[in-house]
C-alpha cells in the first residue's frame, strides 16, 4: 500500500483496521484483518489491543473476532478531552 509521506504509518495501519472493521457485516478474526491488510499478525493484534483497550472494538470470547462498538471520538469524549487540555495549559 503506498502512503504518501508526512503521514503517521502507525495511525494510519490502526485507522485501516478500524474502517475494516466497521465495513464487516459480521464480525472479523485477526487473520482476516491482517491478510486484508496485507500486514503481519502481530502488529495487527497489537493495533487491535489498542482499539479494544479505549472501546473502540470489542472481542468475543467465544470465536476471538472482532466487531465495532459504535464508539465516536465526538460529543463527550472531544468535550472531555478538550477540558483536559484547558487545565493543562493553565499549569
Amino acid at each position: 500500500m503506498s502512503e504518501p509521506t508526512r503521514q503517521l504509518r502507525t495511525l494510519s495501519r490502526a485507522l485501516d483496521v478500524l474502517e475494516l472493521i466497521e465495513a464487516s457485516p459480521v464480525p472479523i478474526s485477526l487473520s482476516e484483518l491482517a491478510k486484508a491488510m496485507d500486514e503481519s499478525t502481530p502488529i495487527v493484534f497489537r493495533i487491535l489491543q489498542t482499539l479494544e483497550a479505549r472501546g473502540y472494538i470489542r472481542r468475543r470470547a467465544e470465536d476471538k473476532r472482532y466487531s465495532h462498538t459504535g464508539r465516536s471520538t465526538g460529543g463527550d469524549v472531544a468535550e472531555e478531552r478538550s477540558g483536559f487540555l484547558l487545565c493543562r495549559q493553565q499549569h
